[in-house]
């Protein structure tokens, strides 16, 4: 099951099989609604948008409207989700290949992707990247949130790849 979405009055979450709002004071079920139906693979991730919740799967995102369940799209374009930032108001997704996706979740559009190269520091050991270690600056970005060769700024405006022995600067629209 999914982390929980709230309002004032209600909690959302999502199972393999439904997509559920729940009275968060007494219990109450509102609605269950399809999930499996999105085709969005097993749901990981929720985000409450206001009128709707977006639901983050491992194979894609989908929306239901918080008042009945109607959902809202689905998208099946990015695959094998396994981490997701929140910076600035974006929100980026990163699938197993580290590739970093930002992602509007009003519409699920992707507006962009990066391919994020594989870091020469994988291959060492932590002790070798940590602080005080065996290690060199290469190695020690490494050392952040991000999966790959990359790193997100707070604001969620620029993002930095680390390729090879330069590194390159994108700025996020």
């Amino acid at each position: 099951i999914t982390n929980m979405a709230t309002d004032a009055e209600n909690v959302y979450a999502a199972s393999n099989k439904f997509f559920y709002s729940i009275k968060a004071k007494n219990g109450a079920e509102n609605y269950q609604v399809d999930f499996k139906a999105t085709k969005v693979g097993k749901p990981k991730f929720s985000y409450d948008i206001g009128d709707a919740v977006t639901i983050m799967g491992t194979k894609g995102v989908t929306a239901f409207n918080k008042s009945d369940g109607e959902a809202l799209y689905s998208s099946e374009k990015i695959k094998n989700i396994e981490r997701t930032y929140e910076r600035g108001g974006k929100l980026y997704v990163q699938n197993e290949k580290d590739d970093l996706t930002l992602l509007d979740l009003e519409t699920g559009e992707t507006l962009g992707t990066i391919k994020i190269p594989k870091h020469n520091s994988e291959k060492k050991t932590l002790k070798q990247m940590a602080v005080g270690g065996d290690g060199n600056e290469e190695q020690y970005a490494r050392i952040r949130e991000l999966g790959g060769a990359a790193d997100l700024t707070e604001d969620g405006k620029f993002i930095f790849v680390f390729d090879g022995n330069k590194v390159i600067k994108y700025q996020a629209e």
